[in-house]
């Protein structure tokens, strides 16, 4: 076997076993890094990662936290939630035609989070609506009071005020 093809055996070996960190992983490994206690460097070398992804992720982190605070509540969702979101679709609507029942009409479907793809479903699926840039901010806020005082307990309880938005999945519910 040549040495350009050994190192490319090397390199794809490589890159279908490395590690893929969870985004709560992500986000814990960028608050140690804010934190300060330890070097970049060497948290890097603990967690098995290069630099330059540690400083990617900390700039998403940083970007993500600043467009919630500025008020953008709108993010798109990824390829495995549209593709379950159809499925759920499709499996309900399968449920639906079975049982011979109307949307609206026979039943209301209501769905939770104002997602960019409710609107874009064969009903328009009404949903509950959450405060997204209140839950935004009160989660920057206890994040940077962890990070200023790691051992103080970081927990909040807060009722927040949801909304109910009505599309035509829906009928007979008073608004």
């Amino acid at each position: 076997m040549s040495e350009k093809k050994s190192e490319s055996v090397v390199r794809e070996i490589k890159r279908k076993t490395r590690r893929k960190y969870s985004t709560e992983e992500k986000i814990t490994i960028v608050l140690e890094g804010l934190r300060g206690e330890e070097s970049i460097s060497t948290i890097c070398r603990r967690e098995g990662i290069n630099p330059n992804l540690y400083y990617r992720w900390s700039r998403d982190f940083l970007e993500a936290g600043k467009k919630r605070l500025q008020g953008d509540t709108t993010r798109e969702a990824n390829s495995n939630e549209v593709s379950a979101l159809r499925s759920e679709n499709t499996q309900l609507k399968v449920l639906v035609a079975e049982l011979g029942l109307r949307v609206p009409g026979d039943i209301s479907i209501v769905g939770f989070d104002d997602f960019e793809t409710a609107t874009m479903l064969h009903s328009q699926l009404t949903v509950v609506r959450q405060p997204i840039q209140e839950i935004s901010s009160d989660i920057v806020s206890v994040l940077l009071s962890r990070i200023e005082k790691p051992t103080q307990n970081p927990f909040m309880t807060k009722v927040l005020q949801t909304d109910i938005v009505y599309r035509n999945s829906t009928e007979g519910i008073a608004e």
